[in-house]
């Protein structure tokens, strides 16, 4: 690797980290925002359901972007987006405008999370990709731990100031360097294409996409609908159930790290059905109360899905055409964020008006819906 792409290599791992910055944050600042705003609790759902829809759109059409503009010039605007909504979520004097400050947080988020999956997935290793979006956990481990300095010594909205610093650093970075930032031949060429091609509508594209939806509704909902099952289902403590799933993410992050060593060897396709198979042995462990069981099951549950998504992206130039692979990629980012947003309420939507004991035969049926799409997905391509 020379000194361009090493030096590239990296301002994308800051960027990852940054980019994870603000997802977590807002759970943080929450409860202070609701009340400066006059708000009710679940009026948090709206901020987030706007988010993923302004997110999932924008991966949509990242294509209309690439067409148009260089990867450097798509992450700069990107950025760019972003610290406009993270100053608009700290100046915003009413409900309505924090509201209208959403739409370009979620816009540059979703722009910048395609652009830069199809970007390493094209120029870096599988190693690379895994711990990549490892230095996204850390900065959605850290976006908590910022807030909650900021809302005990200072207010929420120093904390979202704070924030749009970081990435305000991030977006020079990506201005001074836009000029090394490499195209491949055909990246240049045909760079993403504004219209989804014929062959998108074909059966593997389309189950890459519905793997994506149900994925990152299966990671989600295991963290925010189990907490729940351990409080109200097996008794136990809140303190203990906030354990649990920190053990989870913590799990999820470290488990990156630990598959970006092995991913180069193993290979994509390995690495996604090996972690399917952890994830689902996890889940039946959480089937048992018991602490020490509990502890077991989020471990492997975390550590089987951590490898998933990364690997999944990173296979998408590997399966499809360097032309088709670009317009897949958006799609998987906009499906992921879809899945947060309408899949994981869903199942719980579903277990609220049954049983909450539903969640983990829900939870594996999922899973077992991710090994068919995959399964069928490698005998496609």
């Amino acid at each position: 690797m020379n000194k361009s792409g090493l030096f590239i290599l990296i301002i994308l791992y800051a960027a990852f980290i940054s980019l994870g910055l603000p997802d977590q944050a807002f759970g943080v600042a929450w409860p202070d925002m609701r009340r400066f705003f006059g708000q009710p609790l679940d009026a948090g759902g709206v901020i987030i359901f706007l988010l993923a829809m302004m997110s999932a759109f924008t991966s949509f059409g990242a294509g209309w972007l690439r067409k148009r503009l260089s990867i450097a010039a798509v992450l700069i605007v990107s950025t760019f987006l972003t610290v406009v909504g993270m100053l608009g979520f700290a100046l915003s004097p009413v409900w309505l405008v924090l509201l209208v400050a959403v739409l370009p947080y979620g816009l540059g988020a979703g722009a910048i999370d395609a652009c830069l999956n199809d970007y390493v997935a094209k120029n870096y290793s599988s190693r690379q990709m895994n711990w990549l979006h490892a230095c996204w956990g850390i900065g959605a481990s850290l976006g908590p731990a910022i807030m909650t300095v900021a809302v005990t010594r200072f207010n929420w909205q120093k904390g979202y100031v704070f924030i749009a610093v970081l990435q305000m650093i991030l977006l020079l970075f990506f201005v001074f360097t836009r000029k090394m930032w490499k195209e491949t031949p055909v990246s240049a060429a045909s760079a993403f294409d504004s219209s989804l091609p014929d062959k998108f509508w074909t059966p593997a594209p389309l189950l890459s996409a519905a793997f994506f939806f149900v994925y990152t509704a299966a990671e989600f909902s295991l963290s925010v609908w189990f907490y729940s099952v351990m409080v109200e289902e097996y008794r136990i403590s809140p303190a203990l159930a906030g354990s649990v799933v920190v053990a989870y993410w913590c799990s999820l992050m470290c488990g990156r790290f630990l598959v970006g060593i092995v991913s180069d060897r193993l290979g994509n396709r390995k690495v996604i059905t090996g972690g399917l198979a952890v994830a689902a042995l996890g889940v039946l462990l959480l089937f048992s109360a018991r602490p020490f069981m509990l502890f077991c099951g989020v471990g492997l549950a975390g550590l089987g899905f951590s490898g998933i998504y990364p690997s999944m992206m990173h296979e998408t130039p590997q399966r499809f055409s360097s032309r088709l692979a670009s317009v897949v990629t958006g799609v998987q980012a906009a499906m992921a964020a879809l899945g947060v947003a309408v899949l994981a309420p869903l199942v719980g939507i579903f277990i609220s008006q049954t049983s909450l004991a539903c969640f983990l035969p829900c939870a594996l049926v999922m899973i077992s819906v991710l090994a068919l799409c995959n399964w069928q997905l490698n005998r496609l391509t």
